[in-house]
């Protein structure tokens, strides 16, 4: 009986306090010029690599952390979207598979281990260059093996993305 009280309080104590879990979701948009992406058939740890290279293009990263508990293990969520675009654009849009193939546009989840990257095959990406320093891009994609009802099944997002 008293081995049961202390396991009843141990799960108590790790069950999380709601006051815990704060706002503190994270969004972190780059462009990196003179880059590209590069799919490696290589597998480290189980997972595909996706390498970038030095290139005369540039590489747009969206990522968003999603809010967690600060009281909660391996709560933390992570998505990511990259794709590249051609050097001296001033816009594009992708819209079609091929567009989107092109572009080499991806996600991945990243939770305690990343998960295996997934092609972005529909869904609109387009931007427009606001200054020699930012992009308005907006996203808005489905997200594909979303098995986890509690996960988000699309990305929309509309924001600013910084050149590096």
């Amino acid at each position: 009986m008293k081995h049961l009280i202390w396991v009843f309080a141990l799960l108590l104590y790790s069950c999380g306090d709601a006051d815990n879990c704060k706002d503190n979701e994270m969004y972190n948009n780059t462009v990196q010029e003179g880059k590209a992406i590069e799919f490696a058939i290589k597998i480290e740890g189980g997972f595909i690599v996706v390498e970038q290279i030095s290139d005369s293009k540039s590489i747009l990263t969206y990522s968003y952390s999603h809010p967690h508990c600060l009281d909660i293990a391996d709560d933390e969520l992570t998505d990511i979207v990259s794709f590249q675009i051609p050097a001296g654009s001033t816009s594009f849009s992708y819209t079609t598979e091929v567009e989107l193939l092109e572009a080499r546009a991806y996600y991945r989840r990243i939770a305690f281990a990343p998960i295996d990257v997934n092609r972005i095959m529909e869904g609109q990406i387009d931007g427009v260059l606001k200054d020699n320093n930012t992009w308005e891009v907006n996203i808005n994609i489905p997200i594909v093996n979303s098995t986890d009802s509690s996960f988000p099944s699309s990305i929309e997002y509309s924001g600013i993305f910084v050149i590096q």
